[in-house]
């Protein structure tokens, strides 16, 4: 699996996953953190921000911090599945994943051997350069190994790869099989009464280039993923031999309308099985895998970034798709043996059904196929199909080693040979001079001198002495050296900032000391944005909010206080208001009540109490006076305005014993006396008495008291008297 990160579309890491075995289960952290494999220095990236890991299922990336958000092609998830070429987005990051499950098809045979062994334990960054698995296959006729190689030498070094896998292919196809040169066949086909049929470089029979073509595309097919804001398209399918890339729409195929693209950017070349990237000389250069190139192969999975545009190659095959059903999978170590049945040959139709005793049985089933023309077509697809699978599926070790081989013929030697250049004087001698230049900048430690220098002698002359040593020594000087740079000043930022932070620290201990809260919170603002994980601030606020919570205390015990008090003086409050009034009787019952509750302040108790005294006199001073006067009028037989006197009594005090016992009891008596000469009014007014029976009514007006019934109906019957 490849991870590509990116800022704000612009690459910045690629990481490299190798998991062999996918019955086990793997864990791919990306975040802050050290210990995460992909890791992203950014303070708005959690420690741990999501895993890419994998179950029965597939691969899967889930969050795994709280904050922000993380979304997989745009949605937004917590827990999502993945497959190649899906884009994972945390903020202004992206991680572009390629190249997940990807299968190698070998051969599996019992003298074929694998020594590839990795882990997800080994994953491996590196600042914008890819890492590509090396591995190591082993075989009698073929061995591949690791080795670096000149940008210049790809092309070169392409050839003599696919020569060596063709010639194992070759080694692979005819071991057990008896040795035939290309005499000896050519010789037994024209025996048999087949047409002699040319041979290529493979030792295969040659097709027609149009047949050949057709057989290459039918069965791979070079595709681009892009991505950018100015990406005119999501994928784009290379049929050209040449596809340029610019803003010129009239040379150009992809057009790209960004300003940091030239012209004609650059241009991609088909050339059978490999894809070549050629920069034409841009203003803002080309760059393959975090690094600027002039002109280099072009793998599947690969990433090129042109202006703010990127493009990742991948490859597509509808041979394979179409075969896929019909290829049965063998596992790795098994050995496939095949069975020499000629009755299934003869009902194929691919030998002869009619035998001579006498002829010769063919032991070699290789010679067998090769005398019958249809099975010899058939063998020669198969041979086709075997060389490219090696070369599709195998691609990813850009870097071989070729063996020597038992013979190597003398065309095939001359042709490996690189041609020598041929330069003017004025290029020979400005090679010499900015080599000389250059290694003497070299030794002075003098890199950003002797880079562009040896870039110069490179681009002239790239086998030129050590030229190519001298050129990756000094860019690896100007990286470290940029390191170091990068630290220095990063030292410096960090001392800066911790000044500024003291500065900031004393000014929020002041403000805390003095309880400005306000101040201390801007203070404690600007810590925490230059320091996220300060700890002192974290005392400071939690000594800020511990007198907080003390005051917030102090202030609703005072609140509750208040309003308790006030709850005790509202429920003194009717009975001094009455006290003022004078309406001592109602004013005693209030302050009575009040006097009878529990949990009432001691001054209002006292305040109480003595209003309830003076209260008490006041009502027995107005008492004594009226009581004395309605006594005198009942012992001089005056019974009405004695029980008038009473009422008075009554008035000032409802509860007065005396008063109500003798206004009982004269009513009682004056209401008798009433009745008696009410009826005696009656019989005289039915007699037609009537001034005796007016006489009779004034008569229980004046002995009646004024709330009697008695009283109501004489002032009633004289209405009439009256008229």
């Amino acid at each position: 699996m490849r991870l590509a990160v990116l800022k704000n579309n612009v690459p910045i890491d690629t990481v490299l996953v190798e998991t062999p075995d996918e019955s086990e289960t793997y864990e791919i952290y990306v975040g802050r953190a050290e210990d995460c494999h992909v890791r992203i220095d950014d303070p708005l990236i959690s420690r741990h921000h999501f895993v890419i890991a994998n179950d029965r299922d597939g691969w899967y990336c889930q969050k795994m911090t709280k904050l922000g958000t993380v979304t997989v092609n745009g949605k937004e998830a917590q827990k999502s599945s993945l497959r190649s070429g899906d884009e994972i987005k945390c903020g202004i990051y992206s991680v572009l994943v390629s190249e997940i499950g990807v299968a190698r098809i070998m051969p599996q045979t019992s003298e074929f051997k694998s020594s590839h062994t990795v882990s997800v334990a080994s994953v491996a960054t590196e600042s914008m350069a890819p890492t590509r698995p090396v591995e190591t296959y082993q075989d009698e006729s073929l061995e591949l190994n690791d080795q670096e190689l000149a940008p210049e030498e790809n092309f070169s070094n392409e050839l003599e790869t696919d020569q060596a896998l063709d010639q194992g292919n070759a080694d692979f196809i005819q071991e057990g099989s008896e040795e035939l040169s290309a005499a000896e066949m050519v010789a037994e086909e024209s025996e048999f009464g087949g047409d002699v049929v040319a041979q290529d470089e493979f030792g295969m029979a040659a097709l027609e280039p149009e047949e050949r073509t057709r057989v290459d595309q039918s069965f791979v097919n070079y595709e681009l993923i892009l991505f950018g804001e100015h990406a005119p398209y999501d994928r784009y399918v290379i049929t050209e031999a040449e596809t340029f890339i610019g803003r010129d729409p009239k040379k150009c195929l992809i057009v790209l309308s960004d300003p940091e693209v030239s012209t004609v950017h650059s241009v991609l070349k088909k050339n059978g099985s490999m894809v070549l990237l050629e920069d034409l000389n841009s203003s803002n250069g080309t760059i393959l895998n975090g690094e600027r190139i002039n002109r280099s192969a072009v793998m599947p999975g690969d990433e090129f970034v042109i202006g703010s545009t990127s493009f990742t190659l991948q490859v597509k095959s509808d041979l394979m798709n179409a075969e896929r059903d019909r290829l049965m999978p063998v596992e790795q170590g098994q050995m496939i043996e095949t069975e020499e049945i000629e009755e299934e040959l003869v009902e194929a139709g691919e030998i002869d059904g009619t035998f001579d005793s006498n002829a010769p049985v063919e032991k070699s089933i290789i010679k067998r196929i090769w005398k019958n023309p249809d099975s010899r077509k058939k063998l020669i697809y198969v041979l086709v199909f075997a060389t490219i699978c090696f070369v599709i599926f195998y691609e990813e070790t850009p870097e071989i080693e070729q063996q020597p081989q038992k013979k190597i013929a003398p065309q095939t030697a001359a042709a490996n040979k690189k041609p020598k250049l041929n330069l003017s004087k004025e290029l020979e001698q400005k090679r010499n001079t900015d080599y000389e230049l250059g290694v003497s900048a070299f030794e002075a430690s003098d890199f950003n001198r002797a880079d562009p220098l040896f870039k110069t002698v490179f681009s002239i002359d790239p086998d030129y002495k050590n030229i190519g040593s001298y050129l990756k020594q000094t860019k690896e000087a100007i990286r470290q050296i940029a390191e170091l740079e990068q630290q220095r000043r990063e030292e410096e930022e960090r001392i800066k900032r911790k000044k500024i932070v003291d500065e900031l620290l004393t000014k929020a201990r002041e403000a805390v000391k003095e309880r400005q809260i306000q101040l201390a919170e801007s203070f404690f603002s600007q810590i925490t944005e230059k320091d996220p994980e300060n700890i002192e601030v974290q005392q400071l606020k939690l000594e800020l909010e511990s007198w907080q919570r003390e005051e917030e205390r102090k202030a609703a015990e005072i609140a509750a206080k208040e309003a308790s008090r006030k709850r005790m003086v509202e429920a003194l409050t009717p009975g001094k208001t009455l006290y003022l009034k004078k309406d001592w009787y109602k004013a005693i019952v209030k302050l009575e009540d009040f006097l009878r509750k529990k949990g009432m302040d001691e001054d209002l108790v006292k305040e109480a109490s003595d209003m309830l005294s003076d209260s008490r006199n006041e009502l027995t001073s107005e008492l004594g006076p009226v009581i004395g006067k309605a006594r005198s009028l009942k012992e001089g037989q005056d019974l009405k305005a004695a029980y008038e006197s009473f009422q008075e009594v009554l008035k000032l005090e409802p509860t007065n014993a005396e008063a109500l016992n003798e206004a009982d009891e004269i009513k009682s008596l004056l209401e008798s006396r009433s009745k008696k000469v009410y009826r005696e009014a009656i019989i005289a007014e039915s007699l037609s008495l009537f001034n005796d029976a007016k006489e009779k009514f004034q008569e229980v007006q004046q002995i009646s008291p004024s709330d009697s019934d008695y009283y109501k109906k004489a002032s009633e019957k004289l209405k009439n008297y009256l008229e």
